[in-house]
């Protein structure tokens, strides 16, 4: 395994650690601002490649790896065997979505435009360039309230453009097959994204609570397309029901410790970003041959036999 993977995946590691711990010491009621610390936390996976290392006193760099610990070949080609089957879970996912648009039909539901599609279990939005709303085709049935909601919810998903953003997070899901703290980022910026929806859906519409029964009435089935960077998820149910009826009050004092620590999190993510690099190994073999018989030449003594 080579310098940049073995630096890349140290960076990446930390970096979603920090933000994932962040994000969730965000109080539950400003699920807004937990969804926002998991995007930054997801797109800045995006930019450690291009991160420079940070310069610290005296010309010199922050904390660096020794390269000759981490040549690993085999590594690096279990890594991209993975992110090669994930992208290939990708490629079928949009394939199944391009027939799946074809067969849907087209229809008005209080003057918007959806797709309705018997490949679908409940409503879903998908598509990040063009977004598209599909319905059950049972759908024409429901109450008007619950249309209305379920028309809110996925409309909310269009305003926050998560069609980019799960596709994003997907991708980093399918490269970084083995890190469990990068899934769990994902994670928490797609549960929030589902909480921030389902407030927009429930206000206005009908009681929270009515909402929470909604998504029950609706929870018996699972999407017939799993299409994880585009669509909907309906995983952690019962914890978005809760979050949406029960709301817990905190102290003050709680409340000022979170955010504290909070920021006390990006600070130190900040820095260990642009402070770890990996410096290379003068000990290697077949490394600098020709300098290290330079350096030689230059430290002689040109006048051994003087006393």
């Amino acid at each position: 395994m080579n310098a940049f993977f073995t630096a890349l995946a140290f960076k990446a590691t930390l970096w979603a650690l920090i933000l994932g711990v962040a994000s969730m010491l965000v109080p539950t009621v400003l699920p807004r601002w937990r969804r926002g610390l998991a995007l930054a936390g997801i797109w800045g996976l995006w930019l450690l490649p291009f991160m420079p290392a940070l310069p610290m006193h005296g010309g010199q760099q922050g904390m660096s790896l020794p390269m000759a610990s981490v040549s690993w070949p085999w590594m690096t080609w279990a890594w991209a065997l993975g992110a090669f089957i994930g992208g290939l879970r990708l490629l079928r996912e949009a394939i199944h979505l391009i027939r799946c648009t074809r067969k849907a039909h087209k229809g008005c539901v209080e003057g918007m435009e959806v797709h309705f599609s018997a490949e679908v279990a409940g409503p879903c939005m998908t598509g990040w360039l063009r977004p598209r709303v599909f319905l059950p085709e049972e759908a024409s049935q429901w109450s008007a309230a619950a249309l209305n909601a379920a028309l809110r919810h996925e409309l909310q998903h269009v305003r926050q453009h998560d069609g980019l953003h799960r596709m994003a997070a997907a991708v980093l899901r399918a490269l970084f097959w083995w890190n469990p703290a990068v899934h769990a980022l994902c994670s928490i910026y797609e549960n929030e994204s589902e909480v921030c929806c389902d407030l927009e859906a429930a206000e206005g519409v009908m009681t929270r609570r009515e909402y929470g029964h909604l998504l029950l009435a609706h929870a018996c089935g699972d999407h017939t397309m799993a299409l994880a960077p585009l669509f909907a998820l309906r995983s952690s149910l019962q914890r978005r029901i809760e979050r949406l009826i029960t709301v817990r009050r905190e102290a003050v004092g709680v409340r000022m410790a979170r955010w504290m620590m909070v920021a006390g999190l990006l600070m130190l993510g900040g820095w260990a970003m642009a402070s770890i690099r990996l410096s290379p190994d003068a000990s290697l073999p077949g490394a600098t041959i020709e300098q290290s018989e330079a350096a030689l030449r230059l430290q002689a003594n040109p006048f051994p036999l003087e006393p």
